[in-house]
Order: C-alpha cells, then sequence, then structure tokens
C-alpha cells in the first residue's frame, strides 16, 4: 500500500458535521465534541512447533461512537433520540422491535482549512446505546448551551473520499 502525502496542509479538529439518517429522514446533530472510533483486527493463535505464533484474526472490533451534542431551545434532538431509544426496547410494554425500524446511519464530514468536504464516515446500522445525564441549575451564573453525551453502536464504518470540487460545501439538512 503506496503512502504519499501530497497535501502538507493539516486537519484541524474543528472542522465537521454530524448527521443522522433514517430513510428520507435527516437530523443534524450540533455536535461539539466527536470521537472516530478505534477498530481493531483479533489476533489468531497459531499452534507451530515449540511456540504459538500470531496471524491476523477473523473479527474486526469496532468502539462505540462517542460525542457530545448542543440541546436546541425545544429539545427536538433530545426527544427524537429519545424515541428511537424507547423505540428499540419500550420501556411500557418490553417489546423489542425489529432493527429495521430502529437502524439509521450516521455521517461524519470533516472539511478542509476551507470548509471544503473532502471525507465522509459512514457509520451503518446504528442504534443508540446511551443518552447522557442533563443538568439543570436554576443558580447557575452563565448562560452556556448545555452538552449532552451520546454513545452509539453500530455495525460498521467505511471512509469514503469524496470528489475534490472547489467550494464543495458540507450537505445541509434544509
Amino acid at each position: 500500500m503506496p503512502i504519499s502525502n501530497k497535501n502538507a496542509n493539516l486537519f484541524k479538529p474543528t472542522n465537521f458535521k454530524v448527521l443522522l439518517k433514517k430513510e428520507l429522514e435527516v437530523v443534524e446533530l450540533q455536535a461539539t465534541e466527536f470521537s472516530i472510533p478505534s477498530v481493531t483486527l483479533s489476533d489468531l493463535e497459531v499452534p507451530y512447533v515449540a511456540q504459538v505464533q500470531k496471524r491476523p484474526g477473523d473479527n474486526l472490533e469496532y468502539e462505540n461512537l462517542k460525542l457530545k451534542f448542543l440541546l436546541d431551545e425545544e429539545l427536538e434532538t433530545l426527544v427524537n433520540l429519545y424515541s428511537t431509544l424507547i423505540l428499540t426496547k419500550n420501556p411500557q410494554t418490553g417489546v423489542i422491535s425489529s432493527p429495521a425500524n430502529t437502524y439509521f446511519t450516521t455521517s461524519l464530514f470533516l472539511t478542509s482549512n476551507k470548509n471544503n468536504s473532502r471525507v465522509v464516515i459512514d457509520f451503518y446500522d446504528c442504534w443508540v446505546k446511551s443518552i447522557g445525564s442533563i443538568d439543570l441549575q436554576s443558580t447557575s451564573p452563565n448562560d452556556d448551551p448545555i452538552e449532552v453525551d451520546l454513545e452509539i453502536s453500530y455495525v460498521y464504518y467505511l471512509y469514503n473520499l469524496l470528489p475534490i470540487v472547489p467550494n464543495n460545501p458540507i450537505p445541509s439538512t434544509s
């Protein structure tokens, strides 16, 4: 695999956008933090003479997707995420929904320093694993927006290079 670096510009960790997509519905998260999860290829131990040798295994192990997003004033994002979570297992009935009803795709758009979309990472067959706690304080001295932790499980992800197009902005949800 040849490795080349034609572009000497460095990637900045603030150039990203997160979209959740299910069928025709697209929700943009006002994400403030996003960790691209690690992926690990398992080891296969092969007995050989007087030793055990390691070879590439047959399982890819993906870490969960973890991010933080800002709450909108009407709490629409929170309500949508929670509805998706309880659709997976309804707390009132105990019924578990089929994956087709609850899975969605998460897309992370990475942009250049000129705000052009260049790489998108698509996470497939996602489901909401956890929504972090929300702390409210009536005596808070500041007026900062509230950040919420979100953890998403998924089956796999792929990096996709977008064509180089000048002024190629990130797709909009509107």
